[in-house]
């Protein structure tokens, strides 16, 4: 029997099985919720010792406040049930080992019941839910579960072949990625890669990296090819391009760095760029010199090891036409925001698990502008050097996240609200004031490079 076709029915059911985040407003029968418990019930436990307990949500009003007040995930509050499991606290590492065993089963039973159903990551703080739910302190909740009657069709998601993962009797092979925020320390390949993974970690649309619309009508504003054909280097989740391309009359076209996250990025730009071209980086060495009228480059060059810029400046520069531009937007190692970067590497560690805020594209190692500006000029492009917002615009974004994270109870900075803290409105209100105005402090770079 081969692995791909299957049929017994176990295997139909994995391969079935898909984490849905939407789900109909129609109640979960009750014979069907006590389908995934004893689902759940039956699964292997360490020592057999079963301290399991789960506790089904099905009020509206406990999942809203526990969104509101444990900081869980708002999907908490789109599913008709959630199911708490619990696990006694006196070993964890059982706890989460047989937690883990039961809740694959529930995954399994729900596709066998014709229900979605998601692995909740992002459920919150746990002493919240102590309070709510009412379970006492030698219980700790281990993990949520939503379920219900799904509201989409997930497709499969991508899957790393099985010889890639599997070593028979010693560990052969493997190149994994650093998980540094220093990107000179990664190779193109081990980018690629861990896009590969992350592209896969949720569905297309969702905003995976973090910017600040000002920053990006700051760069747009001094763009000066509005209207032309653009090329835009790696959108990955596509929102930073979609919001300055959007505005700017321009018809994009887009090249990331694998095929996976070309996919992804056209699912959030093909709707609004619907004559938009998606290529891969490597797919623009056959496309004739001056195929543009200008390049963009938000947000990436950060991301990138320097000894790649030479490949970088040469093909944009052959790109575009003459007197044609390439903007490039970037945050200033030397300033406030780099001050910034490196505390939060020195207080949490530098890698990208823990401090996690740009962590989906890869690394993230803010810039000096004379890197940028000498590259540049080795590529043959005139230069011109822009500094804004002495402030870093991201800065309200960072107190959301940080709140987020304390209200989640370290177990998320995502999720979070776009109004909830009067000091990040009153901060971006300052900003809005000083938008477009150049600093010698300022913490967003915007190159503008003119092909002669």
């Amino acid at each position: 029997m081969s692995r791909e076709n299957s049929s017994t029915p176990v295997s139909a059911l994995l391969r079935k099985r898909r984490s849905v985040r939407r789900f109909l407003e129609r109640p979960v029968e009750r014979d069907k919720i006590l389908a995934l418990l004893e689902a759940a019930r039956i699964a292997p436990s360490a020592c057999n010792r079963q301290d399991w307990h789960f506790v089904v949500i099905e009020d509206a009003e406990t999942r809203t406040a526990l969104v509101r007040e444990a900081g869980a995930s708002g999907l908490l509050k789109e599913a008709p049930v959630a199911i708490a499991c619990l696990y006694r606290n006196d070993n964890p590492a059982e706890g989460y080992q047989s937690s883990s065993a039961a809740i694959e089963n529930i995954l399994i039973e729900a596709a066998n019941q014709g229900l979605g159903a998601l692995w909740l990551n992002s459920f919150g703080s746990e002493s919240v839910y102590r309070k709510i739910l009412g379970f006492p302190r030698e219980y700790f909740i281990t993990s949520v579960v939503l379920a219900g009657y799904a509201d989409e069709e997930p497709s499969s998601p991508s899957r790393k072949p099985i010889e890639e993962i599997i070593h028979w009797g010693r560990f052969s092979r493997g190149n994994p990625s650093p998980l540094t925020h220093d990107s000179d320390r990664w190779t193109l390949e081990q980018i690629r890669a861990h896009q590969r993974l992350e592209c896969g970690k949720t569905r297309p649309g969702t905003i995976q990296d973090i910017f600040s619309p000002l920053e990006i009508a700051a760069a747009r504003s001094l763009f000066p090819s509005k209207g032309g054909t653009c090329l835009d280097l790696f959108p990955y989740d596509g929102h930073s391009a979609l919001e300055f391309f959007r505005p700017a009359g321009s018809l994009p076209t887009f090249a990331d760095l694998s095929e996976e996250a070309s996919r992804y990025s056209g699912e959030t730009l093909a709707p609004t760029f619907p004559e938009a071209s998606f290529l891969t980086f490597d797919r623009l060495d056959p496309l004739p010199d001056g195929s543009f009228d200008a390049a963009t480059l938000l947000f990436r060059i950060e991301r990138l090891p320097e000894r790649e810029y030479p490949l970088l400046f040469e093909r944009a520069r052959r790109l575009i036409r003459p007197g044609g531009c390439f903007l490039i937007a970037f945050r200033i190692s030397s300033s406030l925001y780099g001050a910034l970067h490196r505390l939060l590497l020195a207080s949490r560690g530098d890698n990208l698990r823990k401090t996690a805020i740009h962590s989906f594209f890869g690394p993230y190692r803010p810039v000096r502008p004379d890197t940028v500006a000498r590259h540049a000029r080795d590529a043959g492009f005139r230069v011109e050097i822009h500094r804004m917002f002495p402030v870093p615009a991201l800065l309200p974004e960072f107190i959301r996240l940080y709140r987020q994270y304390r209200r989640s109870g370290g177990r998320t900075y995502l999720h979070r609200e776009a109004s909830d803290n009067r000091i990040a409105g009153w901060i971006e209100r300052r900003l809005e004031r000083t938008a477009g105005k150049e600093s010698r402090f300022g913490t967003l770079g915007v190159a503008v490079l003119t092909k002669p």
